[in-house]
């Protein structure tokens, strides 16, 4: 009969969901009316709720809201419009990961709608968090892909206010974060759109800690500023874009992204969060009003649209899509496109599992951080 598999772990949640399958997206958290779940970090450096037994009613709030319980998707998927996107305006474009869509989005929120954006930025200790804008310089910060699983913490009640006294919001994160702010809210905002921003997978803030640690100790200085892919001087293809880190004293480090230990280690799904295995918003799985990210592979498709200076895909799920899409298209080189074409190079399932993945983590607190990402880095000869 062979070996029974042990029973895996549990989050310690009244949502009796595996660990490997929670999101870590705080809705469980936010939504207990009594503050008796907490997020605790790890060993890996992953939030996962911890619940207060004596504080605990069992009002069932936090399973209502658990995006891996509840039912996200409807029976019918709807094809969505779909473009490739290019600013016209070069500099929004160089500042941006991609094609410069999300600086649009931004601009016509805050100066049409009077409105606030949420999205990522670094905080003074190099943490990537949640947080809210309210001028163009605010919104500005969320640029720019970080590459790290960002912190939550009361960001969903602090939407929920905004909305309720009839502002209106622009929602920026990954899908899985879409889906944990419209399951908090628990009920559709006429105020708010929801932006989606494409993921690859989520990687350990504690595993970005301790290589900027690496970073800061070599080059004596305190990290200010990182980006992941500075394509300024190299171009916007993922062989060619760049890693460059900012340091106090002035000097700054660029290196290729692609080779860069840390960023390969991320390439490869080897230090993301476990449930990016089992991630249930890839494809036509989408929560967000619209969808953008990187449109790997236009070159080929669109090549009149490609300068190796980033290109956008957008997608279009509804109404309000196409309606913040139309506020701002008229700031763009557009083609129209497909789903196919789209995740011809994107994810259109969950990230793999590695079993490198449970060695890295394993060994991240024995070995150095960057000796250890470079035994697994596939292209460091």
């Amino acid at each position: 009969l062979g070996l029974l598999e042990p029973d895996k772990e549990k989050v310690d949640c009244p949502t009796g969901i595996l660990k490997e399958e929670c999101y870590g997206c705080y809705a469980c958290k936010e939504i207990c009316p009594k503050d008796a779940i907490s997020m605790e970090t790890d060993e890996e450096g992953f939030y996962y709720p911890s619940v207060d037994h004596e504080k605990c009613i069992s009002c069932g709030l936090c399973q209502k809201v658990c995006i891996r319980l509840a039912e996200h998707f409807p029976q019918e998927i709807l094809q969505p419009k779909v473009y490739g996107a290019v600013n016209k305006d070069m500099s929004a474009r160089i500042e941006s990961s991609s094609g410069g869509v999300f600086p649009e989005l931004a601009r016509y929120i805050i100066e049409e709608k009077s409105g606030y954006v949420v999205g990522v930025r670094w905080d003074e200790q190099m943490r990537a968090v949640a947080d809210i804008a309210h001028t163009i310089e605010e919104a500005m910060a969320f640029r720019g892909s970080k590459y790290v699983k960002s912190e939550l913490k009361d960001i969903w009640p602090r939407i929920k206010d905004l909305l309720d006294r009839g502002e209106t919001v622009l929602y920026s994160g990954l899908p899985c974060e879409c889906a944990a702010l419209q399951s908090y809210l628990r009920k559709p905002y006429e105020n708010l759109y929801v932006c989606e921003i494409l993921c690859h997978a989520a990687p350990s803030p504690k595993i970005l800690r301790k290589y900027l640690d690496y970073l800061e100790n070599k080059f004596k200085s305190r990290i200010v500023d990182v980006t992941f892919q500075d394509k300024s001087e190299t171009g916007w293809l993922i062989h060619r874009t760049q890693l460059v880190v900012k340091f106090e004293n002035g000097q700054v480090l660029r290196v290729n992204a692609r080779k860069n230990n840390y960023f390969r280690a991320f390439l490869n799904d080897y230090i993301s969060r476990e449930c990016c295995n089992h991630c249930e918003y890839v494809y036509d799985h989408r929560k967000g009003d619209l969808t953008i990210g990187d449109f790997w592979g236009i070159q080929y498709l669109m090549p009149e649209l490609f300068d190796d200076k980033g290109a956008s895909c957008v997608l279009m799920h509804n109404k309000k899509g196409e309606e913040l899409w139309k506020a701002i298209s008229d700031k763009f080189d557009v083609r129209q496109s497909s789903m196919q074409d789209v995740f011809a190079k994107n994810h259109r399932c969950p990230s793999p599992y590695h079993s490198i993945r449970d060695e890295i983590f394993d060994l991240m607190d024995e070995k150095p951080i960057n000796s250890l990402l470079r035994e697994y880095n596939d292209l460091k000869n």
